[in-house]
């Protein structure tokens, strides 16, 4: 479970956490440097549920502002301008539009960071 409501800096935790989430997750591939390219599902849509799902299991995303490695925070959630970007990146993302009903699905090419050993998660219809 995730908290409710954000800390002071606008990080949410597992301590005490309410809101029931879920992520899977799925290694495409390890690096030689101690990195993975890692699949996230989100089953739930939490505040920051894939970063804090890793961060929690003790895998930080590289380049995340917020969730460090080894357990610690950091002062803000995003990222300046200039900054290396964190390496999270949305394949594929759907939903039900909020006024129309109607099911909307995007999909975008991978990023650099994940090199062209990346492919866009299957959607749930072909599961």
């Amino acid at each position: 479970p995730i908290t409710a409501a954000p800390g002071e800096t606008g990080h949410r935790t597992t301590d005490g956490g309410t809101l029931a989430s879920l992520t899977e997750f799925k290694v495409l591939r390890r690096d030689a440097d101690g990195t993975a390219l890692v699949e996230a599902r989100p089953l739930t849509g939490r505040t920051n549920q894939i970063r804090l799902h890793l961060w929690h299991l003790g895998h930080a995303i590289v380049g995340d502002p917020m969730y460090l490695p080894h357990g610690s925070l950091g002062a803000m959630q995003t990222l300046a301008l200039h900054d290396p970007p964190m390496c999270l990146h949305a394949a594929r993302i759907g939903f039900r539009h909020p006024v129309s009903g109607e099911r909307m699905e995007f999909e975008a090419a991978g990023p650099e960071f994940a090199a062209t050993r990346f492919a866009p998660a299957a959607s749930p219809s072909d599961r």
